[in-house]
């Protein structure tokens, strides 16, 4: 014989255990979504991070440009690429910025005294390079 109010216990402890699984459920959807959002601001605080030493190097070697000689020669003859002056900023990028090894910086000086200085990077774990590229005019 059923009793009729076994039943029914037993229906109210089925749905019971569905709504717990359902919260568990729910609790792991947000646990994942804190979880991704932390990785993303690790991710893109990392690359403001290189984006702004990238930015200090920058003004560093033009800052070195105008300390000395700012002719067309002079800078060429500091800051040709394969010049003691490049050779040791391109050496401070390399300790600085991940990536560099495989696409070096490079300094342009035109005939106007107009400098171009591109220096690329490439994060750990990111498969494109990051630019930076700065244009600025050096004159006696």
């Amino acid at each position: 014989m059923n009793r009729p109010g076994l039943h029914c216990r037993n229906r109210i402890l089925g749905a019971a255990l569905l709504e717990a699984i359902i919260a568990i459920l729910l609790f792991s959807v947000g646990v994942t979504g804190a979880l991704l959002l932390l990785g993303t601001a690790v991710r893109e605080n990392s690359a403001a991070q290189y984006r702004g030493q990238a930015a200090m190097l920058i003004d560093a070697v033009i800052a070195d440009m105008w300390t000395g000689e700012r002719s067309q020669a002079g800078l060429l003859a500091r800051f040709a690429s394969t010049a003691s002056g490049f050779m040791n900023w391109k050496d401070r990028v390399a300790a600085s910025l991940p990536g560099t090894a495989e696409k070096p910086p490079e300094i342009d000086v035109g005939a106007d005294g107009t400098v171009t200085v591109k220096l690329y990077w490439r994060a750990p774990g990111d498969g494109s390079f990051h630019q930076l590229v700065t244009v600025t005019r050096i004159r006696d």
